[in-house]
């Protein structure tokens, strides 16, 4: 049995591609986009159906069946992105028991990155405004352990550098834009995804 697409409820966000363990799944562009699956590649794990937050993909031999649920929640946080997360953390942090659903195979929603080929492509959202954002401020509050890193190091000698994780520098933010941005297009060649943002993992 194939797994099932419903091409019309597609938006083109390239989860499925991203997350798929044997890229199987590539992006067909014309008009619209959809997902299609190579049968020589998919090993019908399933992932494709938590990765896809539109319900596209389809495989009732897959699908999740209904579990129960310990009783005495004080709240129950339909959704694990940004929002639903830190709501959550904020009642555990006032000692409520809480649970929460989330419908896709990760967590973060718009606020996340998927990995593909040592590159972190976010799943909507570039920055966080800071420590003293509302995000900030509240990660303060709960205790989190945030590590704040911010595109630009100051060197000694004042010069600003856009820095990677493995320790290569860029002289200025439009000279690793550009690269970023190439590399970016080389992914939308080989895989037909759409255009998302990519930052160096």
């Amino acid at each position: 049995m194939a797994i099932e697409i419903e091409k019309s409820s597609c938006t083109g966000c390239s989860y499925c591609v991203l997350g798929c363990p044997t890229q199987a799944i590539r992006m067909v562009v014309e008009k619209d986009a959809w997902p299609d699956i190579d049968p020589g590649l998919c090993t019908e794990c399933g992932d494709c159906l938590y990765l896809c937050p539109n319900n596209v993909f389809s495989a009732p031999w897959l699908e999740a069946r209904p579990v129960e649920l310990d009783e005495g929640y004080d709240a129950i946080v339909i959704g694990a992105g940004i929002g639903g997360l830190m709501t959550a953390a904020g009642l555990a942090r006032a000692g409520k028991k809480v649970l929460v659903l989330e419908q896709l195979g990760f967590i973060g929603g718009k606020y996340t990155h998927l990995d593909y080929q040592g590159y972190a492509i976010t799943t909507a959202a570039w920055t966080c405004p800071g420590p003293k954002s509302r995000i900030g401020r509240l990660c303060t509050r709960l205790g989190a352990p945030i590590e704040w890193v911010t595109i630009r190091d100051v060197t000694s000698r004042g010069e600003h550098w856009v820095l990677t994780r493995d320790g290569r520098r860029f002289g200025s933010t439009d000279e690793a834009r550009k690269r970023w941005w190439a590399a970016l297009k080389g992914w939308q060649r080989a895989t037909g995804g759409s255009p998302i943002c990519m930052t160096q993992a």
